[in-house]
């Protein structure tokens, strides 16, 4: 397990951790395409991440890892005087990989190992998220939809004590340059597709017009059968110009079952 120090990857077995979790929180959206007000609700989500090591190895003063994400949530928001809601749906997903650096701490009162992990490099982000207003007819769609070359960053300590073992540790993911969806202000989504204005409505973004963040703070923790993960999970987005306007955030509650599996290869 991840408290006893790093896995060897000599052999052509690799360690595969997954963790599958469930969050639930408060959601803040900003749409001047559907309305100019601010709404606020709550938000709901299933995802499933997966982190293993690189076959070669090329430095033993670290190893490089790589890591997959993909999520789904929806949830529903009032506007402020509670006379319209937008309820929203989407899916968010990538794939990133990062050299790993582990230190390890030794040895003090009541704990058998420790060590710190600290990781960083680039992670390929899709986010997409369909917005529907219950009260406008020539605009009742949304969508924000944004691919993101992200930095990625981490840092964790981990520590036994006798027969169990906890880990806390803290992840955040911030866009550098991407490509994002801007629908004009005065247009239906059924205008935009029958015009074919396709050049208008996507374009280069990069953290002057595009603002993306997702970090989490969590603790796992081992036991002789099971592995669980208690965290808050923030996302920050906001996009647009000076004449549209688009922005959401949301603080949730998470939880998560963490297992380890290796792939063997076998012969035909």
């Amino acid at each position: 397990m991840w408290a006893h120090g790093a896995e060897k990857t000599a052999s052509a077995d690799l360690l595969r951790t997954d963790v599958l979790y469930l969050h639930y929180g408060g959601e803040w959206l900003a749409d001047s395409y559907l309305s100019p007000l601010l709404y606020d609700g709550w938000t709901v989500g299933i995802g499933n991440e997966w982190w293993t090591d690189f076959r070669k190895q090329t430095h033993q003063a670290y190893r490089w890892r790589h890591m997959g994400n993909l999520q789904g949530f929806g949830g529903n928001t009032v506007q402020s005087q509670k006379h319209n809601v937008i309820g929203f749906f989407g899916f968010q997903g990538g794939w990133g990989a990062h050299p790993v650096w582990q230190f390890e701490t030794g040895l003090s009162a009541g704990i058998q190992h420790s060590h710190v992990e600290l990781y960083a490099g680039p992670y390929l982000g899709a986010d997409f998220m369909l917005k529907s207003l219950s009260t406008n007819v020539n605009k009742p769609l949304s969508f924000d939809l944004g691919l993101d070359l992200n930095l990625m960053v981490g840092a964790s300590y981990a520590f036994r004590c006798r027969k169990t073992a906890y880990r806390l540790l803290y992840e955040g993911r911030i866009n550098v340059l991407g490509a994002m969806w801007l629908p004009d202000y005065w247009e239906s989504y059924y205008e935009i597709t029958e015009k074919v204005n396709l050049d208008g409505s996507i374009c280069f973004s990069h953290p002057g017009n595009r603002q993306f963040l997702r970090q989490q703070i969590a603790m796992d923790f081992e036991f002789i059968r099971s592995t669980w993960r208690l965290g808050v999970i923030h996302e920050y987005q906001h996009y647009g110009d000076q004449k549209r306007h688009f922005a959401r955030q949301s603080v949730a509650l998470s939880v998560g079952c963490i297992f380890n599996y290796k792939l063997t290869k076998t012969k035909l």
